[in-house]
């Protein structure tokens, strides 16, 4: 009887055991599994994550102020970036979408021999600005020659109205001198037929003088012969 129940007790010991050892290795199975599971989801999560970030560059210092910047701003690094590299782009080229490649490529049109973009912006505003000093003096050259010619123009429009007024006055004088001289010689014909018509008349009477003379003398040579 003793060793029935010694032996009954022992079954269910075993039983119990092996319930609880078949237990133990369903546990350990399913959580075997579930740890393969979150391992090789961690894994696939970690490969994803690398294509963005690798371990050496998490513990970049650069990386890292790139990272609190972003948590300052409550926004992921990757996020963060885009939009950095979106701001970049839209004030650089004016499209937001290009990419670096694309950069590359407006900037080898620019033909900067691989200078900095700063560097060709600031030589090119140093360009600008002195194209814009020599066409300032330029324009500015070109209105005082305008003023010289202006000045000129009214320094000869004032010569040659003096001469023109000088002309006038001449050939006023000129035409003043004309109506003199034909007055004179008017009044020099006028002058020369009554000197003629007393000449004239002077040797009417010279000869008339004559005649009476030689009748005088004639009557007294007859009156001496008588």
């Amino acid at each position: 009887m003793a060793r029935t129940s010694t032996s009954l007790g022992m079954g269910v010991t075993v039983a119990i055991l092996g319930a609880l050892s078949l237990g133990l290795f369903i546990a350990f199975a399913v959580f075997f599994g579930k740890w393969n599971n979150l391992n090789a989801e961690k894994m696939a999560e970690q490969s994803v994550t690398e294509q963005f970030i690798n371990t050496a560059e998490r513990n970049r210092d650069d990386v890292n102020r790139q990272l609190a910047n972003a948590k300052g701003e409550r926004k992921s690094l990757v996020g963060y970036l885009l939009e950095g590299q979106q701001s970049v782009m839209s004030k650089v080229t004016g499209v937001s979408t290009d990419t670096l490649p694309q950069l590359e490529q407006k900037l080898a049109s620019l033909n900067a021999g691989g200078a900095p973009l700063l560097t060709v912006a600031r030589d090119q505003a140093a360009r600008i600005s002195q194209l814009e000093e020599a066409l300032a003096s330029a324009d500015a050259e070109r209105l005082k020659a305008l003023a010289d010619k202006k000045s000129e123009v009214d320094r000869v429009g004032t010569i040659v109205k003096s001469y023109d007024e000088t002309i006038a006055a001449l050939n006023e004088q000129i035409n003043q001198y004309k109506d003199e001289i034909t007055r004179y010689r008017e009044g020099t014909d006028t002058a020369r037929k009554e000197m003629d018509a007393r000449i004239e008349s002077l040797d009417d009477t010279i000869a008339k003088l004559r005649d009476e003379a030689d009748r005088e003398r004639a009557a007294l040579q007859e009156k001496i012969l008588i």
